[in-house]
């Protein structure tokens, strides 16, 4: 094999700068913010948040613009109305930049995986947006596909030579080198590299493309021998399990939702992949398996909306559920048409999905607003139904309520609160939510509002994993106090951060610390709620939890934030040592009449005695 030319390799370099200069900016500007993210002290990140936006808003523009262009292209248009059309992107690109908070959350950046979805799918057929050529159209794709893998391919083998390479200079010449370059090295391949690569080889000539009949035998054989295989097997396992249902006439599981979309995914994917050969006569069983394909869907897509409807009448639509819901909705819509139409064109799937995820991104028929709207009418009909909701404000609860309308509760508050969008909830509530969660740092935990919200509603918050036995047989108990900007150490040697998480097996748990030379231990035992410290081997104070907890437990809620800190605080000292512990989260596990740590963060001075 001939390799190229430096001359030749400098002249592709800058044809593709000179085609898609608007991607290639994308790149650049996105692999500097990210190399710039990775440089920063990581108690600095949090200031720099807008580099993860930057980061977002260019890795869209990759594609974006790439559709932009292939478009103009295919369509001949002179070089203003293509600048015209790449500023139009550019404008796009800023108002999503604006567009997302300073902190990302769980629906931006599910909003940022449709707009990916998308634009990816847009780029599969943005040259034939008005000239609906099949071949030339599969073809195209065909060289995009192979194009990635081997810009992949490449990419990581460059990164792995100059990884060894960095490696050996640093073992043997005594080089000292920050361990951020690996990182840096990355993300510029990955950023700039590998895009550069890939474009370089985006096909050109539209119209050879159709002309072209080239078939890689290779894919014949992956396509019949793997994906058909598979699918198959799917097939069989959903088939069976359908059978299940009905001899058993119960309700069909929600998981088994993700086997039906993986059957139907892998099932279209292998008739895309050998399309191209279907009217041939030794393929002849190409044409009985996608038709015999489509008809074994529809069981499977009763199957999925039954599944999907029960989560659905039970728990609300959530963005999961949307998801499954249009997907299913999708499904019959192909099935129907690759089996009516006569003429089918295979186009119409990547701009059918590419529309959904658009339009399921935003607007009032979007997955966030429609799951919205339906949590808070399913809040609203359990208050209703427990009497809670008075004139539309919560009134705290005077009796018991069941351990499911507790649960939904529970659940559905939850849903607000890990998409950050409790402001949804405010209307419900007489107490307003910016006083009552002025401070981020008394809710350093997902569940901590949660259970804030639970309480002022005079319920018991109940996680989607606990069961009614468990509820019975347990309760929690979860004390905070502010954890103090600064430290006063005058009089200690020593300031340890302690957290531990205590699982429900183990009764001791035990934490190693380096200072220089000496060794720390910290030794929790959770039968005897003590908390012992070694310095080293040598045991220096046994500080005894008890009256701690019971402080609390008989002074405060079991869901009490904001405690003093001096309620907080715990000191002991004998002949040697001296040790002062400031207690930030206290959380406790009461199971019948067995009350254990469940939690514990502290910080942890030591200091010898003169």
């Amino acid at each position: 094999m001939k390799l190229p030319s430096v001359s030749l390799l400098v002249k592709s370099t800058g044809s593709t700068l000179t085609r898609f200069p608007f991607v290639l900016a994308s790149a650049i500007i996105g692999t500097a913010a990210a190399i710039w993210q990775i440089e920063l002290p990581y108690d600095e990140k949090d200031q720099y948040e807008f580099l993860i936006n930057i980061i977002l808003t260019c890795s869209l523009g990759l594609t974006l613009f790439l559709s932009l262009k292939l478009y103009s292209e295919r369509e001949r248009f002179s070089i203003p109305v293509m600048l015209t059309i790449q500023v139009f992107g550019v404008i796009l690109l800023v108002l999503y930049y604006y567009s997302l908070p300073d902190k990302l959350t769980l629906i931006s950046g599910i909003r940022y995986s449709l707009f990916t979805i998308g634009l990816h799918l847009l780029v599969s057929f943005a040259p034939y947006i008005r000239k609906l050529e099949v071949n030339g159209f599969w073809q195209y794709n065909k060289v995009l596909f192979i194009r990635i893998l081997t810009a992949l391919l490449y990419s990581g083998v460059l990164y792995l030579g100059l990884v060894l390479a960095i490696a050996a200079i640093d073992n043997l010449f005594d080089v000292e080198i920050d361990d951020k370059i690996y990182a840096h090295l990355w993300v510029f391949i990955v950023g700039i590299f590998n895009t550069w690569f890939f474009l370089a080889g985006v096909p050109k000539d539209f119209d050879q493309l159709q002309q072209s009949n080239a078939y890689p035998k290779g894919l014949k054989i992956f396509t019949q021998y793997v994906l058909i295989t598979l699918v198959t097997i799917y097939l069989l396992i959903l088939y069976a399990y359908t059978g299940k249902i009905i001899f058993d006439w119960d309700w069909p599981s929600g998981w088994v939702a993700y086997l039906v979309i993986g059957f139907s995914t892998f099932g279209i994917l292998a008739l895309l992949l050998i399309y191209p050969i279907q009217d041939k006569e030794e393929n002849k069983w190409i044409k009985i398996f996608s038709r015999w394909f489509y008809f074994a869907l529809f069981p499977l897509i009763i199957l999925l909306l039954l599944a999907i409807w029960r989560r659905i009448s039970e728990y609300g639509i959530t963005e999961n559920r949307y998801f499954v819901l249009v997907l299913a909705l999708w499904l019959t819509g192909i099935a129907i048409y690759f089996l009516v139409r006569k003429m089918k064109m295979i186009i119409f799937i990547p701009v059918s999905l590419c529309i959904i995820a658009f339009l399921s991104s935003f607007g009032p028929w979007s997955a966030f607003n429609i799951s919205k709207h339906s949590q808070i009418s399913r809040f609203k009909e359990v208050l209703i139904e427990n009497g809670m909701l008075v004139d539309g404000i919560i009134k705290r609860k005077k009796f018991e309520i069941s351990f499911k309308h507790e649960k939904q509760i529970s659940s559905i508050v939850d849903y607000f609160e890990e998409r950050g969008r409790f402001v949804d909830l405010q209307p419900f509530f007489s107490q307003n939510f910016d006083s009552l969660f002025a401070s981020d740092t008394l809710y350093r935990y997902r569940e901590d509002k949660s259970r804030k919200l639970l309480d002022i509603m005079g319920l018991q918050y109940i996680s989607k994993w606990q069961t009614g036995e468990q509820v019975q047989d347990q309760k929690y108990f979860y004390f905070t106090t502010k954890e103090a900007n600064t430290l006063n150490i005058e009089g200690y040697d020593y300031l340890l951060k302690y957290y531990r998480y205590f699982n429900d097996d183990d009764n001791i748990f035990t934490e190693y610390y380096e200072a220089g030379d000496e060794k720390l231990l910290i030794s929790v035992d959770r039968d005897t709620l003590e908390l012992k410290i070694l310095l080293n081997d040598e045991l220096i104070s046994t500080v005894k939890l008890n009256p701690l907890i019971n402080k609390l437990k008989n002074n405060y809620s079991y869901d009490q934030s904001n405690i003093p800190a001096d309620v907080m605080t715990l000191q002991t000292e004998n002949d040697k040592y001296k040790v002062k512990i400031f207690f930030t989260i206290v959380n406790l596990q009461k199971i019948k009449d067995d009350l254990k740590l469940s939690q514990i963060q502290a910080d942890i001075l030591i200091g010898r005695k003169e």
